[in-house]
Order: C-alpha cells, then sequence, then structure tokens
C-alpha cells in the first residue's frame, strides 16, 4: 500500500493509506477514498442556549471555544475543541435531547473530572458494563438533555 501524507488542523501529520481492504484484509475493489478519521460531532440545542452551552463544555468540562466560520455565523450555536476533534453546538429550532446516541469522550484523569462535575452540581452516571475490556466510564447529560460518555483506558489486572 502506498500512502500520501497531510496534515490536520492541528499541525499532526497524517498518513492516507490506498489500496484499501476489506474486513478480510483482501484490497476492497474500486475504492477510491479513504477515511482519515473524525473531525466533528454535533449534539443540539434549543435556539438561545449559546451561554449555557459555553458555561458548560468550557466553564465545567474545560474543553476550548473555537470561533465559527463567519459565515456559519448566523446560524447560531458554539464550537469547541476537544482534543485532536472538534464538538460542535447546533442550535435547533425542532430541538429534541439525544437520549440514547451519544459522544464518548476519551479522558486522562476520568475520577478527576466526575468530581469536578459533582462538585458544580451535575448528576453522574457510574457504568462499569466495559470494565473487563479496561475501561472505566462514566454518563451524564447536558444542560439541554443530551448524553455524555466519558470513558478513560486503564490497565487490566
Amino acid at each position: 500500500m502506498n500512502g500520501k501524507s497531510a496534515s490536520n488542523r492541528n499541525g499532526e501529520t497524517l498518513t492516507r493509506m490506498s489500496g484499501e481492504t476489506t474486513t478480510n484484509g483482501r484490497p476492497a475493489s474500486g475504492c477510491t477514498y479513504s477515511f482519515v478519521g473524525i473531525d466533528h460531532v454535533q449534539v443540539a440545542a434549543p435556539p438561545g442556549s449559546e451561554r449555557e452551552a459555553i458555561h458548560f463544555y468550557a466553564g465545567c468540562l474545560g474543553f476550548e471555544q473555537l470561533e465559527k466560520p463567519v459565515d456559519l455565523q448566523a446560524r447560531g450555536g458554539v464550537w469547541f475543541r476537544c482534543g485532536a476533534q472538534q464538538l460542535h453546538v447546533g442550535i435547533s429550532t425542532a430541538f429534541a435531547a439525544a437520549d440514547k446516541a451519544h459522544p464518548a469522550f476519551e479522558v486522562e484523569g476520568l475520577a478527576s473530572l466526575k468530581a469536578k462535575l459533582v462538585g458544580h452540581g451535575i448528576a453522574v452516571t457510574e457504568d462499569e458494563h466495559r470494565v473487563q475490556e479496561g475501561i472505566a466510564r462514566f454518563f451524564t447529560k447536558d444542560p439541554f438533555g443530551n448524553r455524555l460518555e466519558f470513558m478513560e483506558m486503564c490497565a487490566n489486572e
């Protein structure tokens, strides 16, 4: 396979591999594209909720707020950086919280994050279903009722 290198928005070098393979390891016939990763995930929020989104995602979680492109600012919403990816909070006039579908954020220092959220009066729900895989995690909801997962890879003992 031949690779093509490019840089992402964080200046990290990414290599795209040509000669894509199927799940059995064989080249996919006629494949002329490849996936590099996920650029952003969007959650919805009701109109006029940008301040509350900034308070929660930047203030409570510590995400870096990003400036939206000028052409998209009129739509409302707020963008944040989370590691190499982004989280976009989009405004929806027909808003309905996502109570099952959710982004999962990988964290270092999960216990500290949980303590910070609880200190802000935010409820967290423990979940031990992936402990056997070496994953500690909990769930919470943003101020709009969207489900969020926070997880940390732990050493299996």
